[in-house]
C-alpha cells in the first residue's frame, strides 16, 4: 500500500521495462577473443516486438571499417527503425584491425571470419532468443564488408542462410593483392586467392542452389566507374554474369545508386530486398538468377 491506501502494482513493471528500455535501442557488451587483437564491443539492437518465448532472426550487420565500437551500419539501421519494423534482431560486428572478414596466414590476432563464427555468433545465441539455424542468420554489408557478407556464406554455407551486398570490391583478383590494405589482412596472396568472391562463386557449395540467398546490389564506386580502374570489368555486372554462369540462384538489383556510405539511402531497400529473400521462398528462373 502507498500511503494513500492504494495498492502498488509491482507485478506489471518487469513485463514492461524490458521492452521499452532495450526495444530498438543499441546495446553492447565487450567481447574478447584470441581471434583478435583487443576486445571489441559487439552492439544490437532489439526489435520492439522482442520476447524470450519466440525465436527471431538476426542480421549481422558488418563493420566496413576497423573500430571497436560505433558500428555504423547498425546505427542507421536504429535510426531507420528496421528492426522493429521487420522483427528481427540486428548485431554490429565490429574489430579491431581492417576488416576484410578472412583470417590472416600466419598471425592468430588477424582472423576476422574465426572471431565471428566462434565466438561472436555462439555468444549472440547464448545471450538472446534467436533461430540458432543457418536460415535465421542473415549478412548484411557495402563496400569491404559486402565483400565480406559474400565470402562468409559462400566460404560457410552450414553457417549462414542469406547474404546481401551493396557497391562492394567483389570483381579482385590476385593482382590486386595489398589494394585497400589487403595484405596487412591476409598475410600472403595464396591466402588472399582462397577468399575472393568471384573464384568461390564459381564453385558453389550445393547448399546455395536451392533458392536466391544472395542479394547483389549497387552500385556508387564498383557499378562502373568509367574512369576507374575496374571499367573494363564493373564488378556489379560482372559478379551478375559469374552467378547466372555458375547457376547461383540470387536477386540482382543494379539500379541502386547512392552515395558510397551508410546513411545515403540505398540501406533500407537492400534490407527489404534480404528480409523478402528470406522469408518468401520465390520460383528460380532459368539460369540461376532472379531479377527484381
Amino acid at each position: 500500500m502507498n500511503r494513500n491506501g492504494q495498492a502498488w502494482r509491482r507485478w506489471s513493471l518487469p513485463l514492461v521495462l524490458p521492452v521499452l528500455l532495450w526495444a530498438d535501442e543499441i546495446q553492447s557488451f565487450e567481447l574478447s577473443s584470441e581471434y583478435l587483437k583487443a576486445p571489441v564491443r559487439v552492439e544490437v539492437v532489439l526489435p520492439g516486438n522482442y520476447v524470450e518465448s519466440e525465436r527471431h532472426a538476426v542480421v549481422y550487420v558488418l563493420a566496413a571499417e576497423p573500430g571497436a565500437v560505433g558500428n555504423r551500419g547498425l546505427a542507421e539501421i536504429r535510426r531507420l527503425g528496421l528492426a522493429t519494423r521487420h522483427g528481427v534482431i540486428c548485431v554490429g560486428v565490429n574489430f579491431d584491425t581492417m576488416p576484410w572478414y578472412g583470417d590472416h596466414a600466419t598471425d592468430p590476432g588477424i582472423r576476422h571470419e574465426s572471431h565471428l563464427l566462434r565466438c561472436v555468433i555462439p555468444e549472440v545465441d547464448r545471450r538472446y532468443a534467436t533461430r540458432a539455424d543457418r536460415d535465421g542468420r542473415w549478412l548484411l554489408g557495402f563496400s569491404k564488408s559486402g565483400w565480406g557478407a559474400f565470402v562468409l556464406l559462400l566460404r560457410n554455407p552450414g553457417t549462414f542462410g542469406f547474404a546481401a551486398s551493396w557497391d562492394a570490391p567483389l570483381l579482385f583478383t590476385a593482382h590486386d593483392f595489398g589494394v585497400y590494405q589487403t595484405a596487412p589482412h591476409f598475410g600472403t596472396v595464396e591466402n588472399f586467392t582462397g577468399y575472393l568472391p568471384s573464384g568461390l562463386a564459381c564453385r558453389p557449395a550445393p547448399e546455395l542452389l536451392d533458392r536466391p540467398r544472395f542479394v547483389l546490389a549497387g552500385s556508387d564506386l564498383f557499378g562502373g566507374e568509367p574512369d576507374g580502374r575496374f571499367a573494363a570489368t564493373p564488378h556489379l555486372e560482372t559478379m551478375h554474369r559469374i552467378f547466372e554462369g555458375a547457376a547461383v540462384p540470387h536477386r540482382y538489383v543494379p539500379g541502386l545508386d547512392f552515395p558510397h556510405r551508410w546513411d545515403s539511402g540505398w540501406l533500407e531497400p537492400v534490407f527489404r530486398h534480404l528480409l523478402e529473400i528470406a522469408r518468401q521462398p520465390a520460383p528460380v528462373a532459368a539460369g540461376g538468377q532472379l531479377v527484381q
